[in-house]
Parts: C-alpha cells; structure tokens; sequence
C-alpha cells in the first residue's frame, strides 16, 4: 500500500493527550497527496510543552515508511540570567541535546513542521527572529512549493492558538 505523509495545521491545548497528535498516512481521500521523505520538524519552547508537542509531530511523521525527521530547534534569544528567573532553566537543559536549526536547512527539507508557543496570539520572538533571516532562501524562492504546517500552545485554552497559526501561515505561504 502507498504512504503519503499528509500534514495539517493543528492547534493542542496543554489539557490533551499530546501523543494523539501525529502526521496523518492517508491517500488523496484528504485532499492532498505528497511524498514527503525528509521533513523538518523545527520549534521553540521556553518551558517544555511545545516540545512535547514537537516529539509527537516527528514521532507521527516518522512513522509513514521512508520518511527521516530531523527534530531541530531554534535559537534562544535570551540571557541564561534572563531564562533562570523566568523558571525555564530546567527546561531548556532537557532540550540541550536538540540541534539548533540553521535556515539552510529549511530549504533542504522536503516539508518543515514549525512549533512555537503562543505568545499575545501571534509567534514567539525567538521564532520571529529566525524566519527573519530568511530572506536569502526567500530571494531565491528556495521555499516555494514547501509543505508548511504550524503547532502552538498556550497557558490556557482559548489563548490565541488559531490567530498564532493564521498569523505564522503568512511567512509560509508568501510566495517571492
């Protein structure tokens, strides 16, 4: 039978089961049909939950045959000062271990799951930051036809998820 890696735009509340979470094998019955072998799963997370979130996203898509994740994660942009009183030294010790993207790679990727928390219902500053420097890949359409999808999370349940991915989608679907 014929995989096809199929990825949707999603939005989790910290309340649900994030291994319910995973890139859907289906054929056309969805309504779009890629063969994705490489995807990039590439987030930011202060505090942990995003990348649990991201784990799940790559756990999903891994799972369709041929397919090879790389789980990347972007650039802090705070102090170690800055991150110990905001409590989230314990967090991002455990994701130490996590490559930092680099925006060549996004252009490699046959399809790119980004992870950013919700903040003020739009992206991350430290997500912001990083497709910021995009602009070479951009001038060089190296990201047009890409499969794009967007997870995020938040403190509460009505906290602006879907206007963080309405808004992320805008860099996504930009086309040069």
């Amino acid at each position: 039978m014929h995989q096809t890696l199929v990825l949707f735009a999603g939005s989790l509340d910290r309340q649900q089961d994030v291994a319910s979470y995973h890139a859907c094998p289906h054929t056309t019955s969805c309504g779009y049909e890629s063969q994705v072998d490489s995807p990039l799963v590439v987030y930011y997370s202060m505090y942990g939950h995003v990348h649990k979130l991201a784990e799940a996203a790559a756990e999903g898509a891994g799972s369709v045959d041929h397919a090879e994740v790389d789980l990347r994660r972007v650039p802090e942009t705070l102090t170690e000062d800055i991150l110990e009183k905001m409590g989230a030294t314990e967090a991002q010790k455990l994701q130490a271990g996590i490559p930092i993207c680099r925006v060549d790679q996004l252009a490699e990727a046959d399809a790119i799951i980004f992870g950013t928390p919700t903040r003020f219902g739009n992206m991350c500053g430290q997500m912001k930051q990083f497709l910021d420097a995009t602009g070479q890949l951009w001038a060089k359409a190296a990201l047009v036809g890409k499969v794009a999808s967007v997870i995020t999370s938040s403190n509460t349940q009505h906290g602006g998820q879907e206007s963080t991915i309405l808004s992320f989608h805008v860099p996504c679907c930009i086309r040069v």
